[in-house]
């Protein structure tokens, strides 16, 4: 009995660890969470030097920062310009509305 007791609570330890990985995977990426390397990944690929894995990641921050809701501006405004960075970087384009960082945090940026 004792051993069926144990077996089951590794049972549980890893449908846990399995659900908190899966629960990590699908987790909303804040502005702030997507600006800590988006930033950079857009600089490097302007230069050319890019891996498709950067690019590929590149993509999926642009994404999650277009799900996101600015503090400030108007909505509007702020899915027009991450829609068109989205698209930049799905074509594998320069990034020009990337690396304006000026242009969206004069408008968007909360203080």
């Amino acid at each position: 009995m004792k051993k069926f007791a144990v077996l089951g609570l590794v049972a549980l330890a890893f449908a846990v660890a399995a659900f908190g990985v899966n629960a990590q995977e699908g987790k909303k990426l804040s502005i702030k969470d997507v600006m800590k390397k988006f930033p950079a990944l857009a600089k490097k690929i302007n230069k050319g030097e890019g891996s498709d894995a950067e690019k590929k990641e590149f993509v999926e921050l642009a994404k999650a920062l277009a799900a996101n809701t600015p503090k400030k501006g108007d909505a509007e405004e702020w899915k027009k310009r991450t829609a068109t960075i989205v698209g930049e970087a799905e074509k594998g384009e320069k990034q020009p509305c990337a690396t304006n960082c000026k242009g969206c945090h004069d408008l968007h940026k909360g203080k």
